[in-house]
Order: C-alpha cells, then structure tokens, then sequence
C-alpha cells in the first residue's frame, strides 16, 4: 500500500509510571516529560505513549503499527542481576515492570530491524540487553571525574562530548565536538558486543553508542530534547530527526 508522502511515522515512548494516593485508594499513573514528545514531533513523527503491558502478544501489536521507538530515561535504575552484578549500596530505584516492559519492545524493535533510539536510561537498558554492563554509581567508582549530574538549567550544557569522527551521530550532528548536558549517577561500563562507543566525555564515560551499519539504533546517555540551541551547538536535537528520518524509511516501504 502506497503512503501519502505527508504522513508521519509513529514513534513509540516508553513513560514512566508511578502510583498516587487519592482519597486512600491507590492510583497507576503514566509520566513522561514532554520534551521527548516534542522532539519527536518536532522532527516529523507522531509520538504514541506506550501503554504497559505484560502480555507478549499486546507488545507485538504495539510495535506492529510503529516505525520507531524511543526509550527514555527516568529516576530508577537497571537491575545489577540483569548483568550480573551485585547490588552497589548507591543503588537507585529499580523499577522492574517498566524494566521487563522497555526490555521486550527493545528485543521486538531489535528483531525487526525498526530504529530505536534510547536516551539516558534508555542507553543504559540498550547496553545491557544486549550484553553490556553498568557502572553503577559514579561518584564513587569514576571518583575523579566530571560531575554527571549538573546542579543547573539542563537546557544549558554542562560539559564537552567527542564523537567518533565517520560515526552515525557525527554525520547527524554534523560535527565530532559537542556540548551537553548531564543528568545521570551510572553510566556504561562494558560496552555491549555489536555496538560501537562512538561518544566520549572528557573523563572517559560513555556517552554514545551505536551499532554500526544496518539499522539505526542509537542511544545517548545526555538530554538532547531538553538542550537550547547555540551557534557552538545550533541543531542539539538531530538524534531526533535521525530516529524520524529512518522511521520514515521504514513507512515508506511499507513495513
């Protein structure tokens, strides 16, 4: 079936999900920031929040009628046991139906070669699905870095950015020095075998992966959606418009 040439890919987004008391009854209740919609949109997708399910086949019929998925991040952890790791006494929130969730529209997208995009957390979860692990708590296993989670307006930068000169994120942002900001107390440790870490901070943490060739599946562990514009850095968002671009391939032919 031929596309209209106007039409939008989806992008799924995975929300975060916390429960509420009201008038001593317990309420589920679905948060995502609006930035990361924004973005999508901004960039030409229509972004569908994805409602959490633990039935395998609501998964699949979710991703049947998307182009994309965007993993985002949040206040909460990976499980260390995930990567075989004991617990660091830092250890956030674990959050494990939104874990187990994100975890099989991750290995759904994987399968079918749909792009995926995961910022922060959602790098975090790409890396150790598919075999990577975590630095679990920065400030005390990286001691003498950078400070990774920035006391400021995270639409301000916060520290530098080197991408791998040739990598995908290169070619989208169009340059191999960037500025971002920061908001994060585990990073990638072992990178995950099939992805490349095409982005560094001037400390050492990864702050990029991509599997090269192929599909596009990208994860940034910084909050481009969130940044503002700069002459030093004047399209933050091109990640964005690089998950939408390849979801529109994607429409385009049909699957």
């Amino acid at each position: 079936m031929n596309q209209r040439v106007d039409a939008r890919p989806i992008i799924l987004v995975s929300p975060d999900v916390t429960v509420r008391q009201t008038l001593g009854v317990d309420r589920r209740v679905y948060e995502l920031n609006a930035a990361y919609c924004d973005a999508v949109e901004e960039a030409g997708g229509l972004p569908l929040v994805a409602p959490y399910t633990e039935s395998p086949a609501q998964v699949a019929s979710l991703l049947k009628h998307a182009h994309g998925l965007l993993l985002t991040g949040g206040d909460f952890d990976v499980d260390p046991r995930w990567y075989n790791a004991r617990p660091h006494p830092k250890l956030g929130t674990l959050k494990p139906d939104r874990s187990a969730f994100e975890k099989a529209l991750l290995l759904g997208a994987l399968s079918t070669g749909m792009p995926v995009l995961g910022v922060c957390g959602g790098m975090q979860l790409l890396n150790v699905v598919l075999g990577g692990s975590l630095v679990q708590h920065l400030p005390e296993e990286r001691a003498a870095g950078l400070e990774h989670s920035q006391k400021f307006d995270r639409r301000r930068a916060a520290h530098a950015v080197t991408l791998t000169p040739g990598c995908r994120l290169a070619a989208l942002f169009g340059q191999v020095a960037l500025q971002v900001n920061t908001s994060h107390h585990q990073a990638v440790d072992a990178v995950a075998p099939g992805l490349l870490a095409c982005g560094i901070s001037p400390d050492g943490v990864v702050e990029a992966l991509e599997q090269p060739g192929g599909a596009f599946v990208v994860g940034v562990q910084w909050h481009p959606e969130t940044l503002t514009p700069t002459p030093e850095d004047p399209r933050p968002r091109a990640v964005y418009q690089g998950l939408v671009d390849a979801a529109r391939v994607r429409l385009a032919g049909g699957v």
